[in-house]
C-alpha cells in the first residue's frame, strides 16, 4: 500500500489557529473595568434623540398613510363591484313577490331578501359617499355658487315619492329672495337628502315633515339655515353621544322596516363641515327630531 499523504490543508488550519492564538496571548493585558468602546460615543445629545424619534415618527406615520390609502383604495373597489349585483338582487326580489303564484311562506321570505339587499346596498352606496367625500378633500376647490332654493326644491321633489308611501307629506317653506352658497352641489344634495330620508324613515306613517330654509343675518357670517323637523319618537339623551358617528345606530327603528345603515349623519356632518357650516340637532317643540344645517352665505 502507498504512503498515507498528510491532508490538504489541515496544517495550514492548524497554522492558523496557531497565529491566531499567539496574537490573542500577545494582546496586552486590560482591566475589565475598561470599556471595550467610549461610552461618550453611545450617547446622543438631547437634540440629536429628540430629531431621530421624529424622523422615526415621520417614516411612521408615512407608511401608516400609505397602507390607509391602499385600504381606502381596496375598499373602493369592492363596493363599486358590490352596487350592481345588490341591486339586481333586489329587483329580482321584488319582480318575484309580484307573481301571484308566489305562496305566502315564500313571498315573506322574499320579502326579507328584498330589505337585507336594501340594507347592504345602501351600506355600499354610503361607503362610496365617504370615499368620494375624501377625494373631494384631497383635490378640493374653490366651488361654484349654488343657489339653495333650487336646490333644497329638487331634493324635497325627489323624495316625495318615498313619503307618499307612507302617507306622509313634506311642507316646504322658502324664503322670498334665493339664497346662495358656496361649495360643491352634489354633495350638499346628498347632506340635505339624508335628513329628509331620515325623517321619513323614522317617522310614523301620515306625519307631516316640515323643512325650513332661511337667512339668519345674526349669525357671523351671514347664514343659510335648513330646518328639518319630522313628528317621530325624538332623540333620547344616549343618542346624542353617538348621533354622528359611523355605523351608529340610534334607539329609534325606522317605521316600515327600511334600511338603516348608521352612516347618514356621519356624512351629513362631513359634508356641511367641510363647507364652512355645522349641523345641530334637538327635539321640536311639538315632539320629533329636529336637525338644523347652517351655512355660510356666498
Amino acid at each position: 500500500r502507498g504512503a498515507v499523504q498528510p491532508l490538504s490543508g489541515v496544517g495550514d488550519s492548524f497554522a492558523s489557529g496557531a497565529s491566531v492564538l499567539s496574537m490573542t496571548t500577545s494582546m496586552p493585558e486590560r482591566s475589565l473595568n475598561t470599556p471595550l468602546i467610549s461610552s461618550s460615543r453611545n450617547k446622543l445629545s438631547p437634540s440629536s434623540a429628540l430629531s431621530a424619534a421624529l424622523a422615526e415618527a415621520s417614516s411612521q406615520r408615512g407608511t401608516a398613510q400609505l397602507l390607509a390609502r391602499e385600504n381606502a383604495e381596496v375598499l373602493r373597489v369592492a363596493a363599486q363591484d358590490l352596487q350592481e349585483p345588490l341591486l339586481e338582487i333586489r329587483s329580482r326580489a321584488e319582480r318575484l313577490m309580484a307573481n301571484h303564484a308566489v305562496t305566502d311562506d315564500l313571498r315573506n321570505q322574499i320579502a326579507l331578501i328584498s330589505t337585507r339587499s336594501a340594507t347592504a346596498a345602501q351600506t355600499v352606496r354610503n361607503l362610496i359617499e365617504t370615499d368620494e367625500l375624501d377625494r373631494d378633500g384631497e383635490n378640493s376647490g374653490p366651488g361654484e355658487r349654488i343657489d339653495l332654493n333650487a336646490l333644497v326644491t329638487a331634493v324635497v321633489e325627489q323624495l316625495r315619492p318615498s313619503a307618499a308611501a307612507k302617507r306622509q307629506q313634506i311642507d316646504c317653506e322658502l324664503p322670498s329672495a334665493p339664497l346662495q352658497v358656496t361649495g360643491r352641489r352634489e354633495r350638499l344634495s346628498e347632506a340635505l337628502e339624508h335628513l329628509i330620508d331620515n325623517a321619513i324613515k323614522f317617522g310614523p306613517f301620515e306625519q307631516r315633515i316640515e323643512l325650513r330654509l332661511l337667512r339668519d343675518d345674526r349669525l357671523s357670517p351671514p347664514s343659510a339655515v335648513i330646518q328639518v323637523s319630522d313628528q317621530g319618537p325624538g332623540l333620547r339623551s344616549a343618542d346624542h353621544e353617538r348621533l354622528f358617528g359611523r355605523f351608529q345606530r340610534l334607539s329609534a327603528r325606522p317605521t316600515a322596516g327600511e334600511s338603516s345603515a348608521g352612516l347618514g349623519l356621519a356624512l351629513t356632518k362631513r359634508i356641511v363641515e367641510r363647507h364652512g357650516g355645522r349641523i345641530d340637532a334637538g327635539n321640536a317643540p311639538g315632539g320629533g327630531a329636529e336637525f338644523r344645517l347652517t351655512l355660510p352665505l356666498a
